[in-house]
């Protein structure tokens, strides 16, 4: 059972999470939705490593992943003056 202060504060808190629910994109929402969707149907079918590869980059490059290295990772890392920066 709740007190009165109880429901009063539960009702504060749905009010404010309504307001919140009211400022979202709707439209970029069902963009970011369906992406997500996709990649997660795309990731189950992978047989192998190299599908896996194939498919990653792609996905990467779709959602315009910023990498934290630049051109061929296996040369970037064999630089030891390299550094992966992550933004």
């Amino acid at each position: 059972m709740y007190t009165d202060a109880q429901l009063r504060t539960e009702v504060v808190q749905e009010a404010l999470y309504s307001a919140q629910l009211m400022k979202i994109d709707l439209e970029q929402f069902k963009r970011k939705t369906t992406a997500y969707t996709e990649t997660v149907s795309r990731l189950e079918g992978i047989e192998d490593v190299a599908d896996f590869n194939t498919v990653i980059k792609n996905i990467i490059e779709q959602l315009g992943v910023m990498l934290p290295y630049t051109g061929n990772f296996n040369e970037f890392m064999a630089n030891r003056n390299n550094c992966l920066v992550f933004q």
